[in-house]
């Protein structure tokens, strides 16, 4: 009996050895499946990564043509633009300070002349010029150029009626 049970144990380990052989193969034949489609996606990953890289140096090598085409712009067109803008903005700045000074020497010389203008002013330079040695001579001498400038101005006026000369 105890062969009889010896022998049963030893089919039966056979048995299982041999269920586990065949898992065993199968898990062998599933991984080795498995490994066949993950080389397949790391192919076409590659490959995808190949065209991708290769759009990438594209446009790296347009963006570094673009890069070059607008600092050579700039160098050669924009900045001597702007230092003649510079140039041209000191002279503006001189001439309107030139006319900015000029303008105020016409205002003094305008208000003086409006002082000078009103019948006071006049009467007071007149009476002052009257005290001054040779200042009659002076009056006299001023009324009769005045005179003199007014009838030269109404002989080459045309009067209403003439035809001008």
């Amino acid at each position: 009996m105890e062969t009889w049970v010896q022998l049963l144990l030893s089919a039966l380990l056979v048995l299982n050895l041999l269920v586990m052989g065949l898992a065993l193969a199968a898990g062998l034949h599933r991984m080795g499946a498995l490994g066949a489609q993950i080389g397949a996606v790391a192919t076409r990953l590659e490959g995808q990564m190949s065209a991708a890289l290769d759009a990438a140096r594209a446009t790296l090598a347009r963006v570094e043509t673009l890069s070059d085409s607008v600092e050579r712009l700039t160098r050669d067109e924009v900045t001597p633009t702007l230092l003649s803008a510079r140039a041209t903005l000191a002279h503006v700045e001189t001439a309107t300070r030139s006319l900015a000074e000029g303008a105020a020497g016409v205002r003094r010389i305008v208000g003086g002349a409006e002082q000078l203008s009103t019948p006071a002013a006049l009467a007071a330079a007149a009476a002052n010029m009257l005290r001054q040695p040779g200042g009659r001579a002076g009056l006299l001498a001023l009324a009769a150029g005045v005179a003199a400038r007014a009838l030269l101005a109404a002989r080459r006026r045309p009067q209403a009626g003439r035809p001008g000369r």
